[in-house]
C-alpha cells in the first residue's frame, strides 16, 4: 500500500520521446511502509484549459520563493483512463540512481497553451537529462 507524499511538475516532459518545447509532466510521488518509492507520471498536452491546474497556477510561488499552493485533490489531475507503462527507474533529481517503480499513464491530460507557458515562465527547465534505457523493459498494463 502506497501513500501520496507529494506531487510536482517537470518541463519539458520527461517521458515524451521528442520533448517538444511546450510539454510538461506531472509526477505523483508515493511511498510505502518499507520506504519504497513509486511514481505515477501524467503527461500534459497544450490542448485546452484545465480548472485544477489553473487553481494551482494561481497560488504557486515564484521560483526559489517559499509558499504553499491551493488546496486541491491531485486525483483531479488524472485522466479518465488509467492504463500505464511500468518500469523500474530512478528519481528525477541527480544522481538519478535510486530504485523507483514508475507508472507512466498512457492517456494524457490537457492544459491550455497559456497555462503551460505561465508555468514555464516561472520554472523554465525542470527536467533531468534523458536517461539511457539500459536493460529496463517497460511493461504495459492491460487497461
Amino acid at each position: 500500500s502506497y501513500r501520496l507524499i507529494q506531487f510536482h511538475f517537470h518541463t519539458p516532459c520527461e517521458h515524451c520521446a521528442d520533448r517538444p518545447k511546450f510539454s510538461m509532466e506531472l509526477h505523483l510521488v508515493h511511498k510505502n511502509d518499507d520506504g519504497e518509492t513509486a511514481v505515477v507520471g501524467v503527461r500534459l498536452d497544450p490542448d485546452g484549459p484545465n480548472a485544477t491546474f489553473q487553481a494551482f497556477l494561481e497560488t504557486i510561488p515564484d521560483s526559489g520563493r517559499p509558499g504553499g499552493v491551493a488546496a486541491l485533490d491531485p486525483r483531479d489531475l488524472l485522466p479518465e483512463k488509467l492504463g500505464y507503462v511500468h518500469y523500474p527507474g530512478s528519481l528525477t533529481t541527480p544522481a538519478c540512481n535510486e530504485g523507483v517503480l514508475w507508472h507512466v499513464l498512457a492517456e494524457r491530460i490537457t492544459v491550455s497553451e497559456d497555462q503551460m507557458k505561465r508555468f514555464q515562465r516561472r520554472y523554465p527547465k525542470t527536467a533531468r537529462p534523458l536517461q539511457q534505457r539500459g536493460d529496463r523493459l517497460p511493461q504495459r498494463s492491460r487497461d
